[in-house]
């Protein structure tokens, strides 16, 4: 059951994350741009308008052996606050987990970032997990089909004051090919829990998206044990 409850944060893709070591990082700070010649999707705007202006998703289904699985969540832009003593716009993730129908699972978390770049600053569960990103990298205005690159390394505690350490995690974007005429930009998460008896995750959030931006569907997909991928019907 864990599995399918903890990534609350969503949106980013950065919920219960962290750092992690360089083998694990795309292989340059920039990230990839795509190999091939074809229509660029824009990375950026898209993220920091899921995250200002909000976005709530269809119910997402997986079905393991008989066992259906259903997943929804929004996005709700919070106010500015002030986050470690850096002002930073933020949002709450809400996500509610349905097992054969019946609810299971309701989890809740806030997000802070900033834009202009878009940066990845830390969050809190409502666990009361504290998120905090310790290397963010650039993302750029537009990738093509094939692009990758690195969001941020983020470390997770379980006390404010940072002294219980949870989880680290590498959380990066990717773009790749939805149809002819649309891409998924997913947000990736590869989580590595320090305490023992809690496995390690890939986690990814995808938002299908037209060339002009508009976000069109989503899919959730744990590759982890579970081995699920959440999508529309």
């Amino acid at each position: 059951m864990r599995k399918l409850v903890l990534f609350t944060i969503i949106g980013l893709g950065l919920s219960a994350c962290g750092g992690g070591d360089d083998s694990s990082t795309p292989s340059n700070n920039g990230g990839s741009t795509g190999g091939n010649t074809g229509s660029q999707y824009p990375v950026e705007s898209v993220i920091i308008d899921l995250y200002t202006k909000g976005y709530s998703s269809e119910p997402l289904h997986a079905l393991e052996g008989m066992h259906e699985w259903e997943r929804q969540f929004e996005i709700i832009p919070k106010e500015d606050t002030v986050f470690k003593g850096k002002q930073v716009k933020s949002f709450e993730m809400l996500s509610t987990l349905k097992s054969n129908g019946g609810v299971v699972n309701i989890a809740s978390s806030t997000s802070y970032f900033t834009t202009a770049p878009f940066t990845d600053v830390g969050g809190i569960e409502i666990t009361r997990l504290y998120r905090t990103a310790i290397t963010n990298n650039t993302i750029p205005k537009f990738a093509n089909i094939g692009a990758s690159g690195l969001i941020s390394k983020t470390v997770t505690y379980g006390d404010s004051r940072e002294t219980i350490k949870s989880n680290t995690a590498i959380n990066t974007w990717s773009i790749s090919k939805a149809d002819n005429s649309n891409a998924w930009l997913c947000l990736n998460s590869t989580i590595d829990y320090v305490m023992q008896g809690n496995l390690d995750e890939d986690l990814s959030t995808c938002y299908k998206i037209n060339v002009q931006g508009n976000v069109l569907d989503s899919k959730y997909i744990i590759k982890s044990a579970n081995n699920l991928t959440f999508t529309s019907k």
